[in-house]
C-alpha cells in the first residue's frame, strides 16, 4: 500500500512481511514527493510559520524525488512480491527448523529408549546369575559394553553403581532364601559365592540385622 503523510504531500511505499500470520516487519520506500498533490499555497504558508526562507524550501523540494500514486503504487506492488519472497523463505526456515528440533528430539528419544533397554537388559542379566560369581565387568560384557562406560550409563539410569545394584539383588535373593527355604545362612552364602564372613557384615550393613537374625525374626512371623 501507500502511505501518505504531510498534508498529502510525502508519499511512502509499504510492504508488510508476513509470515504465519504475524507481521515480522514491513519494507518501506524512501520518502518522495507526490507529484499531483503538491500544493505550492499550503507550503509557502508552512514555510512562513516555521521561518524557513522559501528559496531553500524549495531547494529542498526540488531535491526529493518526485513520483505520481500510480508510480508509487506500482513500486509497492514490486516490493509486495520481493515481501512475499521473503516471508516464503522465512516460513520454508522456520518449517525445516521445526522439522530439525523433531528430529533431534526423535533422535534422543530414540538414544534415551536404547539406554533404558540396555538397562534393562543388564538388570535381567543379573538376576538370572545371582548364584554365579558374576562382576560388574561381566555384566558389562553382555550388553556390549566397556566397564566403564557401562557404569556411567546405569548410575545415570538407576541413580546407583552397578556394584551397589548387584549387591542389592544379592541381598534380596539371600531374603528369599532365609524367608522362604529352609536353607541355613551357610548354604545361602555358598549359593551366591559370599566368604560368610563377609556376607554377615555385608547383609548386616543393608539390612540392619545378621542373616541369622533376619532368617529367625521373619520365620517367626510366617504364617
Amino acid at each position: 500500500h501507500v502511505r501518505i503523510s504531510f498534508h498529502n504531500t510525502i508519499g511512502r511505499a509499504v510492504a508488510p512481511i508476513v509470515v504465519d500470520e504475524q507481521v515480522l516487519g514491513e519494507m518501506v520506500s524512501h520518502k518522495v514527493i507526490i507529484a499531483e498533490h503538491y500544493d505550492a499555497n499550503w507550503h509557502q504558508q508552512y514555510a512562513r510559520d516555521h521561518a524557513i526562507p522559501w528559496a531553500q524550501y524549495e531547494a529542498a523540494v526540488q531535491r526529493s524525488p518526485h513520483l505520481t500514486i500510480e508510480q508509487l503504487e506500482g513500486a509497492a506492488a514490486l516490493m509486495g512480491m520481493i515481501a512475499n519472497t521473503i516471508a516464503n523463505l522465512a516460513h520454508r526456515n522456520l518449517n525445516l527448523e521445526r522439522e530439525l528440533v523433531s528430529a533431534r528430539q526423535s533422535e534422543a528419544d530414540r538414544r534415551a529408549a536404547e539406554r533404558q533397554a540396555i538397562v534393562q537388559q543388564a538388570v535381567q542379566f543379573m538376576r538370572e546369575n545371582l548364584e554365579q560369581p558374576i562382576r560388574v565387568a561381566d555384566v558389562a560384557k553382555a550388553v556390549s559394553l566397556s566397564p566403564t562406560y557401562f557404569g556411567v550409563l546405569f548410575n545415570e539410569q538407576t541413580g546407583s553403581k552397578p556394584v551397589d545394584y548387584l549387591i542389592e539383588l544379592r541381598i534380596e535373593r539371600a531374603k528369599h532364601y532365609l524367608l522362604h527355604t529352609a536353607m541355613s545362612v551357610m548354604d545361602v552364602c555358598v549359593a551366591l559365592g559370599y566368604d560368610p564372613s563377609y556376607f554377615n557384615r555385608l547383609f548386616r550393613q543393608r539390612t540392619g540385622l545378621t542373616p541369622g537374625q533376619y532368617a529367625r525374626q521373619h520365620r517367626q512371623r510366617q504364617p
